[in-house]
């Protein structure tokens, strides 16, 4: 295994386990306690993880999330995630906004990229998402500018729009809070809305990822209509109404 990819693998463990112990982590990764340790120690150094007696735990500030932005094993987000990641390739141009589902594609993509030649690149106004992938080293991440709004995690304001401006996508992978036949993609908070509006602007194709339980959910801010989306990637029934009405406008349904 090489540097990088051990590295990675660490982060990932990290990130799921929040503690690590030297020897544990060496024999999952076959190698050898003194290459864990400098590896902790470099996490240590990039205030990513604080050392512990014999092993390493996770900066709370870089992985502990609140409760409702953690993903349960069994959740069907998982599955959208992968889809969704699965149809990104290396060199592509990623814009993400926040949530706790597009946090998941990018944690995919940034474990996919590790096989590309060629560096992928994130764009994203959610901090904890840009934090969750820093270690990556085949991943370039962007982050707007913008005021941070503490509920969400997200960056939001004209600074955000404006840096987004700036950028062109070859996707934008957008979570909602609500998608329906008349509204569209949408959530609960203009500025939030705001920004995925503009990733969504900015990209050559739009990925819309949603659990079954948005659909046909209405909410206060639109994001993008339906014939801005591109591919809808749920869990729900495709013959759920507002699946037939993507179908028809000539949107990819992936129903996983």
């Amino acid at each position: 295994m090489k540097p990088h990819e051990r590295m990675s693998a660490i982060v990932e463990l990290l990130a799921e386990r929040g503690t690590l112990s030297v020897n544990e982590t060496a024999e999952l990764l076959g190698a050898s306690p003194a290459t864990i340790r400098r590896d902790f120690g470099s996490l240590a150094d990039n205030e990513l993880a604080t050392r512990t007696f014999g092993g390493i735990v996770s900066d709370q500030v870089s992985y502990a999330l609140p409760v409702s932005h953690r993903i349960p094993a069994d959740d069907p987000r998982h599955r959208i995630a992968e889809a969704a990641a699965a149809m990104i390739s290396e060199g592509d141009t990623v814009g993400l906004n926040g949530g706790t589902t597009t946090a998941e594609v990018g944690r995919q993509i940034g474990a996919r990229s590790e096989r590309f030649s060629t560096p992928i690149t994130l764009v994203t106004n959610a901090v904890n998402l840009a934090t969750q992938l820093a270690l990556r080293s085949n991943v370039t991440i962007i982050v707007t500018g913008g005021v941070l709004r503490t509920h969400s995690y997200e960056l939001i304001g004209p600074l955000a729009l404006q840096s987004l401006d700036a950028v062109r996508l070859d996707y934008a992978v957008i979570g909602a809070e609500g998608l329906s036949v008349d509204g569209g993609a949408m959530c609960h908070h203009h500025d939030e809305a705001a920004v995925g509006a503009r990733l969504a602007e900015h990209a050559r194709r739009v990925i819309l990822v949603a659990a079954a339980h948005k659909l046909g959910r209405m909410s206060l801010a639109s994001i993008a209509p339906l014939d801005q989306i591109d591919v809808v990637i749920s869990d729900a029934d495709p013959t759920h109404e507002v699946m037939v009405a993507c179908g028809k406008l000539g949107c990819e349904i992936v129903t996983v």
